[in-house]
């Protein structure tokens, strides 16, 4: 296993220093009192990720988050979104890859295993599309939660630095050299070993 290096996601996501907020494990998660209250109970930040406040490329790290979250747990809710989301965030820091590259990354998030996903992954420039709209408010919760993850807003990981997932109905055989971390909704959340964790297994 090569090493991988842990980036601030604020070398990876581009955060603005006039956000007086940074971006680094320490202040990961530790949003404002609204952040903290039930989808329900808060207003939600934006209701469009192009926001005039994000540079050009937290618009397109944000819109690639985006569709990571709704396409793979739109039927999850809050919670389950936000648990994709935070997989995107964590293999970013981890790796220093986009998150747009980490989507369309050849056997990994299924839904972007196409052409033009290739396309964009591979790109440092292309915009991807909008989300379509949804009769819900899934794809308006899947916007926020990516604004959040640009800006370093993103509550608190609930995958506990998980890495990789999937459905509780497969047993994908990469799942037994992962530590499992976490169970949300319908899917399983796995981080990979450490150096030391390798170093010391039997």
């Amino acid at each position: 296993m090569r090493l991988l290096t842990l980036l601030p996601l604020a070398l990876v996501f581009g955060a603005y220093p006039a956000l007086s907020m940074s971006l680094s494990a320490s202040s990961l998660g530790s949003g404002s009192p609204s952040d903290m209250m039930p989808l329900t109970q808060r207003t939600l930040i934006s209701h469009d990720t192009d926001s005039p406040r994000l540079t050009a490329h937290q618009q397109r790290e944000s819109r690639c988050i985006a569709h990571a979250a709704w396409r793979e747990a739109k039927g999850e809710g809050y919670e389950g979104m936000r648990a994709v989301t935070w997989v995107v965030v964590n293999r970013a820091r981890i790796t220093g890859q986009t998150a747009c590259s980490i989507i369309a990354e050849p056997g990994q998030f299924s839904p972007f295993q196409t052409t033009q996903w290739r396309r964009i992954g591979q790109s440092q420039h292309l915009m991807p599309p909008a989300l379509p709209q949804a009769r819900d408010a899934s794809a308006e919760v899947a916007k926020t939660l990516a604004e959040q993850a640009v800006t370093g807003r993103l509550r608190q990981d609930p995958t506990k630095g998980s890495t990789h997932f999937h459905a509780r109905r497969v047993r994908p055989g990469w799942a037994k050299s992962t530590y499992l971390q976490a169970r949300i909704g319908s899917h399983l959340f796995y981080r990979v070993p450490t150096y030391i964790e390798v170093a010391q297994a039997p």
